[in-house]
């Protein structure tokens, strides 16, 4: 349980940082990034299966959930390109589509994927079904 508790804090303060770093540009501090990257790589090798843990997530469930958190940065710069693309096209779209579709798309891109990923890895985590 209280590992759980751990899972859902680390993947929460992960998903979190890389919302902030990307999406709001706040800048991260030195010695806070060298902390969390430390944290992050010690966790990946203590699941790595070096060093036998009880009590530990499999490696390929870990690992299936550190991706989700990874393919929020690969989702960002996708979605970057796409917005890029779409302002690129606005004087031939329908002013009033793109009007009420531009806030929507934003919405999505900056906030719903990164709780729909959270509460995935959330659920993950407590539940062996959904790894």
């Amino acid at each position: 349980m209280i590992l759980n508790i751990l899972y859902c804090l680390f993947f929460g303060i992960l998903d979190f940082s890389i919302y902030l770093y990307l999406v709001r540009n706040d800048r991260i501090p030195k010695n806070i990034l060298v902390v969390a990257l430390s944290t992050i790589i010690l966790i990946v090798f203590l699941h790595a299966g070096w060093i036998e843990i009880s009590g530990l997530m499999k490696w390929n469930d870990f690992f299936g959930l550190l991706m989700f958190s990874i393919g929020i940065i690969i989702l960002y710069f996708e979605s970057k390109f796409q917005d890029s693309y779409i302002d690129s096209r606005k004087e031939s779209l329908n002013q009033k589509l793109y009007e009420r579709f531009k806030p929507v798309f934003d919405f999505v891109r900056y906030k719903l994927i990164y709780i729909m990923i959270y509460v995935y890895q959330f659920l993950a985590v407590w539940n062996d079904s959904y790894r």
